[in-house]
């Protein structure tokens, strides 16, 4: 069985353009962190390039989920205000909030918005059931 050389085109297409995304992310941190932790990131994202390959791709991202941008009505979300912050980028990104334990007092707000989330599009089964999932295991 050959190799599809279009699905492996498309593929490293995806993988490129998801890694350039990540690393202007990171370039936006020059100047606010310190030189040595940019370098410590730079170098866990290329050791980890062959993960990219599970990215969904480039959407929308909202960038500020949190309980206050939420409208929640009997238990259930009912949509999302605050759009200011919005830009490409990618899904796993509108979850830094819950990973960085902004969240801890509003917990019951963590489930309302995965249940929402997931009734649009799928949320990893990582960011449903950990409480820090995509933080590097040193780092939680």
């Amino acid at each position: 069985m050959g190799i599809d050389l279009e699905v492996y085109k498309k593929q490293f297409a995806l993988q490129s353009a998801t890694f350039t995304k990540f690393q202007e992310e990171l370039d936006e941190c020059k100047g606010h962190l310190p030189e040595n932790l940019i370098e410590k990131c730079s170098a866990y994202l290329d050791s980890c390039q062959n993960l990219l390959v599970n990215v969904d791709g480039p959407c929308i991202v909202h960038r500020d989920f949190r309980p206050g941008n939420m409208i929640v009505w009997h238990g259930r979300l009912q949509g999302i205000i605050d759009w200011a912050s919005a830009r490409s980028g990618f899904a796993e990104q509108d979850f830094c909030s819950i990973e960085h334990f902004k969240w801890a007092p509003h917990s019951k707000y963590k489930k309302i918005l995965l249940d929402g989330y997931s009734s649009i599009r799928p949320a990893s089964k990582d960011i449903q059931s950990s409480p820090n999932p995509s933080l590097p295991k040193p780092w939680r």
